[in-house]
Parts: structure tokens; C-alpha cells; sequence
């Protein structure tokens, strides 16, 4: 699901747009799979995806890129390696990974 290397996180997540509300759905394929309520017309499903990213885990906007997938669902994040970042996927891994026991 995600990786460190030169200070940065890498995070797979798969997008799933027009939902209700934005949050956190699962844990799957080795992916996060984020619900948006943004539409993906004309990049608001991303511009919303990096807000809510960015609130949930306490970063700022500008330091999260796309780094791949900026049209298709499934997408390559990249933000700095921090403790907040860090310990909040450790703890979405165990979460889910306690689902599927």
C-alpha cells in the first residue's frame, strides 16, 4: 500500500468519485481506496482528493503530488515521510488487515 524512500511516502490509492461523502472506504489490493464526493470533471475529484488527504493526515496541500494517475482512478501519491503520516497508515494497515482475519 505504501512505501518510504528519500524522505517521502509513496501511497497507492484507488478513487472512487461522486460518493456521499469523502472518507476512507478500505484497505484493498494492497490499495486505500478514498471515497470523493467531487465528480471527476476538470480536476475537482483530485483538487479534492489532495484536501482530503491533506486534512486527514495533517499535511499541507502543496506537498502532495500525483505523482501517477492523475486521470484514472487508481493513483500514485507522494508526501513527506512524517510521524503523523507514518503511524496513521501502520495503524489503516492493522485496521483492515484485522477485517479479513
Amino acid at each position: 500500500m505504501w512505501s518510504s524512500a528519500n524522505g517521502a511516502i509513496a501511497l497507492k490509492i484507488k478513487v472512487s468519485p461522486n460518493a456521499q461523502r469523502d472518507s476512507i472506504a478500505n484497505v484493498a489490493n494492497d490499495e486505500l481506496i478514498i471515497k470523493i464526493n467531487a465528480a471527476p470533471e476538470k480536476g475537482r475529484a483530485n483538487a479534492a482528493l489532495i484536501a482530503f488527504m491533506a486534512k486527514t493526515f495533517k499535511i499541507a496541500k502543496r506537498d502532495i503530488i500525483i505523482a501517477s494517475g492523475e486521470s484514472a482512478r487508481r493513483k500514485l501519491l507522494r508526501m513527506p515521510d512524517t510521524p503523523i503520516l507514518r503511524e496513521r497508515l501502520e495503524a489503516l494497515s492493522k485496521n483492515y488487515a484485522k477485517d479479513k482475519l
